[in-house]
């Protein structure tokens, strides 16, 4: 409260609306014990003493200048993508949470913070389900669609979530752009209003044909020729390449592993792997729950012993685990 006397000295009180300090004319006197200083005062008092566990969304939360005052000094974020406390320009006034006074300060808040060493990345991940997180710092990242073997834009919220995400296009095609076999995907125009001619595989066919693709954002059943289209898909005019499979081992190959790729007649999306005779190599696609055949496996480690580099190795060389339809 401003109070009844005519003075104008800067304070700053708690707004449990917004849940932020704000700063405020105070007139002198009287007024309420919602009256301090100086903003850390605040904060120390009304946001950061309230519990002794720090609030967890605040230290995932994008640096601030804050709103438009232009008084700026130098303040401290945690920045959860390094793991540390970083400097940035504080304008004065509004903003969020993470922001400290000192280095000191911020580490004590947000140390515990430490982002763990980054996980080695799987082929899995990429058929994990979009995920926002449960934060609002709603930020650009990328993630991949197993349904259009795409990699595409969405919103991230700053954290939890999962790791399907990715902070470029490139960085998402780079570790999902081969997760899948390009001649199981489905055609994909794309969102852009462009016509390109370019033509895709239909494995319902087993043909090639031509399409109008939009420019932008589409998948990797795109082939600039009708040739190297049937080429790279067409099984009646599939060979085996001399550097995959050598003739003699390939006579040695379970029956089951050069079954070609059935997706099944459900409409699921599940993560599965088939062995790719022609490639001579496992590859991911996704298994609509029923039907199909039985050159599916849960993972790519189990494909690979049964049909791949690892066969007739270890604990699953026995067929009996291959998934039965």
């Amino acid at each position: 409260m401003p109070g009844p006397c005519r003075g104008n000295y800067p304070r700053w009180f708690y707004d449990e609306g917004v849940g932020s300090c704000k700063q405020f004319p105070y007139g002198g006197c009287k007024g309420n014990d919602n009256n301090f200083l100086t903003e850390n005062e605040c904060m120390q008092r009304c946001i950061r003493g309230r519990s002794k566990e720090p609030d967890r969304a605040v230290c995932y939360l994008a640096s601030s200048p804050g709103d438009e005052c232009d008084e700026f000094e130098e303040r401290w974020f945690f920045d959860a993508s390094v793991g540390q406390c970083q400097v940035f320009m504080y304008g004065g006034c509004g903003g969020n949470n993470n922001n400290f006074v000192s280095n000191e300060e911020c580490e004590n808040y947000c140390g515990e913070r430490k982002i763990p060493a980054e996980e080695e990345f799987k082929t899995e991940f990429c058929f994990k389900e979009q995920s926002l997180g449960t934060c609002e710092d709603y930020q650009t990242y990328f993630y991949y669609d197993s349904q259009d073997g795409a990699c595409k834009r969405f919103l991230y919220g700053g954290c939890d979530g999962n790791e399907n995400r990715f902070k470029t296009r490139e960085e998402c095609e780079n570790k999902c752009g081969d997760a899948q076999d390009i001649c199981q995907l489905p055609r994909v125009v794309g969102p852009c209003s462009g016509s390109f001619l370019q033509y895709y595989y239909d494995r319902s066919t087993d043909q090639c044909y031509e399409f109008d693709y939009g420019g932008c954002d589409g998948n990797k059943n795109r082939f600039d020729s009708m040739r190297f289209c049937q080429e790279r898909c067409q099984t009646t005019q599939a060979t085996t390449p001399h550097d995959t499979i050598p003739e003699t081992l390939e006579s040695e190959i379970p029956e089951i592993c050069k079954q070609p790729a059935e997706i099944g007649h459900c409409r699921a999306a599940m993560p599965n792997w088939y062995f790719d005779i022609n490639a001579g190599r496992c590859i991911g696609f996704s298994y609509g729950g029923c039907g199909g055949n039985a050159n599916r496996f849960q993972s790519v480690e189990l494909c690979e012993r049964q049909c791949g580099k690892y066969r007739n190795q270890g604990e699953y060389s026995d067929m009996s685990v291959v998934l039965t339809l």
